[in-house]
């Protein structure tokens, strides 16, 4: 059966002259357009390309003004009587008792030293002083009036721990004080490679850091080594741990609660959103408020975003930087001190396995 078209205007009943058709023709095709160019996006998922940030889509930006007053404090330590220790050395002298006198005396590892004519005595913890009156009351049952020298040349009782990117890591022992910029020197300084024949220097000082105990010192390893900064040269008392992880890391951190702490290697693009994706999700426990940090440990510039805002596409994704460190937080974001205190750990874990397991060889 043969079809029969009728022209659009009679269908309309003839009350639309053609240049009405025309317009309600291209209204249709307006509509049908945009219709077709809405897209369902997961909010999951980031796209490959991120327009540029401008910085009122950082996040809350935090600022961290150093306690100068704390680092003067560094500096004044208590002088306090020297305690023999396991591994000191001695020689020792009697007045007009040349059969007496011994060179070359160690402290032995349960703090005993041994003399002539008394055998053993302990010393361990004792100074030097009271060491001196123990052994001269000890040599009193076979001599009159005894005088002792107790004189030592090498001290073990103070020591450092430093690791990382220096030319020699390990464990030192001071006698007496010694600062940071010279603890740094005892190590033979910090390493140095040839890459593409030119000499690069392999250490991070941006995220250097000093432990004290259970505390992280606020010294600027850059202003310190780079800048000459005598407040950053402070005075080491044993125990002290430091640590100088390596600059050629182009990592991405993230720690705090989520299901995979550790680092992830950088690329283009990389976001926040993506990165805890990366750490396979996060803990019932994370908070909602997550803080991006970036530069130097001691004086960071810090990012605070909301993770619910990110997701829910109220605000951009937070685009990060080589050796960025997402921290998520169980709670509400305290004092700087407090998160310090908190992510140093588990960043020190981090940087130490990547020296471990992933190291780039550069000959030195």
């Amino acid at each position: 059966m043969k079809k029969h078209y009728l022209p659009i205007n009679l269908v309309l009943g003839g009350a639309f002259p053609l240049i009405a058709v025309h317009c309600i023709l291209a209204i249709l095709c307006l509509f049908l357009t945009s219709c077709t160019s809405q897209q369902i996006v997961d909010e999951n998922q980031f796209p490959d390309r991120l327009m540029d940030q401008t910085p009122t889509n950082k996040g809350e930006e935090i600022h961290i003004e150093p306690d100068f007053n704390y680092l003067k404090s560094l500096h004044n330590l208590e002088t306090m009587a020297y305690q023999i220790a396991p591994g000191d050395k001695f020689n020792i002298y009697v007045y007009n008792e040349k059969d007496l006198d011994t060179e070359g005396i160690i402290v032995k590892m349960d703090g005993t030293i041994t003399c002539k004519l008394i055998g053993e005595i302990s010393v361990k913890d004792l100074s030097i002083p009271e060491a001196t009156a123990l052994i001269e009351k000890s040599l009193k049952q076979y001599i009159h009036y005894p005088r002792v020298s107790l004189i030592p040349y090498e001290m073990r009782s103070s020591s450092f721990t430093i690791v990382g990117k220096v030319t020699k890591p390990g464990f030192y022992y001071f006698d007496g004080s010694i600062h940071l910029a010279d603890a740094i020197a005892k190590a033979e300084g910090l390493s140095v490679g040839v890459f593409d024949n030119n000499t690069i220097e392999l250490a991070d000082l941006a995220h250097s850091f000093i432990r004290r105990g259970n505390e992280i010192l606020p010294i600027d390893f850059d202003a310190l080594l780079r800048k000459g900064n005598a407040l950053m040269n402070i005075p080491l008392i044993n125990g002290d741990y430091i640590f100088i992880p390596s600059a050629m890391n182009q990592e991405v951190y993230v720690i705090g609660e989520v299901n995979k702490q550790g680092y992830f290697g950088f690329k283009p693009n990389m976001t926040a959103g993506r990165l805890l994706a990366h750490a396979e999700g996060l803990k019932n426990s994370a908070s909602d408020e997550i803080l991006i940090i970036r530069g130097n440990l001691q004086h960071p510039k810090l990012y605070k975003v909301s993770r619910s805002d990110i997701m829910a596409g109220l605000t951009r994704d937070f685009r990060l930087e080589p050796n960025d460190i997402v921290y998520v937080p169980k709670g509400i974001l305290g004092k700087w001190n407090a998160i310090l205190a908190e992510i140093v750990p588990s960043l020190e874990a981090a940087l130490t396995y990547f020296d471990i397991d992933k190291e780039i060889t550069i000959r030195r």
